[in-house]
């Protein structure tokens, strides 16, 4: 998966919703250094108040196959 479109549909998703900008900054830098294992903590943080969220849910699924658990994503997709 392209960093660019990850980080586009990271900028989509927060410009419609109420999460603050401080979340968005962290998870942008953290998907840019390739740190998926940081920025999945965070969206499953978020995730905690917003569970029917489609785009954190994808964005999750992203970063679950992206760490190579590819349990997680079927999880999420089947739930």
């Amino acid at each position: 998966m392209s960093k660019r479109f990850l980080i586009a549909v990271l900028f989509f998703v927060f410009t419609f919703s109420h999460y603050s900008f401080a979340d968005i900054s962290k998870l942008n830098k953290l998907i840019e250094d390739r740190d998926y294992l940081e920025a999945k903590k965070i969206v499953e943080q978020l995730l905690d108040s917003d569970k029917e969220n489609p785009q954190l849910l994808f964005i999750n699924g992203v970063l679950l196959s992206e760490l190579g658990e590819i349990d997680g994503p079927l999880m999420y997709l089947f739930h």
